[in-house]
């Protein structure tokens, strides 16, 4: 039941989100379309912000923590391009969604939350691909900053590029450099 629940505030909180502005929803407008009281989606969420947490986890980060599951570490990196496309596919296909959160909900805003999102779980796999560890934490960040801005502008943009060539160029020019970081560590002293 609370799986549920929980599922049903998130469907009915993106379903307000594809035809009103992000800052225009109320929290009892989220209750009203989920048919929960207030108290019971509290239960859940904090905030709205938490709702835009949580839908961006689910559409975005929850799909590479069960490939993460399945498949070997180092299959992981052959199948990036594969993963990156999943992403900018969902990313076009909530248009609606994800183009309110932008205007709506602040483009500084969601940009932090998907490169926060993005770097916590590029910080595991490169644990577990035997990334030094004092670049563990600046490969996470680049990589995650760097596929965020690429799906900004491409949102920004119109979708112009599939997202079959918009995976390639990401994959292409801030993925390629993370073979570069795995191999330079810091000179004794600098930090």
């Amino acid at each position: 039941m609370p799986v549920e629940t929980s599922e049903a505030i998130k469907a009915a909180f993106r379903e307000l989100l594809r035809k009103t502005p992000y800052d225009r929803i109320t929290i009892a407008d989220i209750c009203q379309a989920a048919t929960i009281a207030k108290r019971t989606l509290y239960k859940y969420f904090e905030s709205k912000a938490d709702l835009v947490n949580a839908i961006c986890y689910d559409d975005f980060i929850s799909p590479l923590v069960e490939v993460r599951k399945i498949l070997p570490i180092d299959e992981i990196r052959s199948s990036q391009t594969h993963l990156t496309e999943r992403d900018l596919v969902t990313l076009k296909d909530n248009r609606d969604v994800y183009g309110n959160l932008l205007r709506n909900f602040g483009r500084m805003e969601l940009i932090d939350l998907f490169i926060t999102n993005t770097a916590a779980f590029n910080r595991k796999v490169y644990s577990a691909q035997g990334f030094p560890i004092e670049n563990i934490e600046f490969a996470a960040y680049f990589v995650a900053a760097a596929t965020t801005m690429s799906k900004i502008y491409w949102m920004e943009n119109g979708f112009k590029e599939s997202p079959q060539q918009m995976a390639r160029l990401i994959n292409d020019f801030s993925l390629a450099h993370l073979l570069d970081l795995r191999d330079c560590a810091p000179a004794s002293g600098q930090a």
